[in-house]
């Protein structure tokens, strides 16, 4: 087991220090797969999700912009420079039925971080573009049994999305008889102190 922990720290490390040589999230995600498609965002409500990490709420204007939960978005911000990158925390039905979607962003010198926590008000305006390829795939439905989820402070990001998906997925299938999409959903989530932890207002 100690071999195993010391494994995983070692290639948790050298992760960080790849990531490290590549300064922006457009370097970093270069070559996954994101949409074409460019839509603009209103900043509809702004909370305080944990002491160092801000919930944001943007009103997506155009029709056109999809995601699966567990993706991120590209998030451009007019007078920055620096294209931001952050997970949507929220599920796919919140955006076909308010035409929503939530970020969860840690305070950091990172200049779209920044922004988001210092300049950033109900209103600001943006634009956002969908990526990823770590994501729940809803179409599955009843082919899934279990859902085993490991995510570590703001880590827990996609994770938010993938669960609240899930149980929607679930809650349908309870409604109309089917057989469940996901039988089981099991998370371990850890953060540096108990006011780190995220979510818990989505009972996660």
């Amino acid at each position: 087991m100690a071999l195993v922990v010391r494994t995983l720290h070692r290639l948790a490390f050298s992760w960080r220090l790849k990531l490290a040589s590549l300064s922006t999230h457009l370097e970093r995600t270069e070559n996954v797969t994101r949409s074409d498609v460019t839509i603009p965002a209103t900043v509809s409500a702004m909370w305080q999700e944990s002491k160092s990490v801000k919930g944001v709420s943007l009103s997506v204007e155009k029709h056109g912009f999809n995601f699966k939960p567990g993706q991120w978005v590209d998030l451009f911000i007019p007078e920055i420079s620096v294209v931001g990158g952050f997970s949507i925390t929220s599920t796919p039905r919140l955006l076909r039925d308010r035409g929503i979607i939530q970020l969860a962003v840690k305070e950091s010198d990172h200049p779209p971080a920044a922004w988001i926590h210092n300049k950033c008000h109900i209103g600001s305006r943006v634009s956002i573009r969908c990526g990823g390829y770590f994501f729940y795939d809803e179409s599955l439905g009843g082919s899934l049994n279990d859902l085993l989820l490991i995510g570590g402070g703001v880590g827990i990001t996609p994770i938010a999305s993938i669960i609240q998906s899930a149980i929607e997925l679930r809650e349908e299938s309870e409604k109309e008889e089917t057989k469940p999409a996901v039988n089981q959903i099991v998370l371990l989530y850890s953060a540096v102190e108990t006011g780190e932890f995220l979510f818990e207002v989505c009972g996660i």
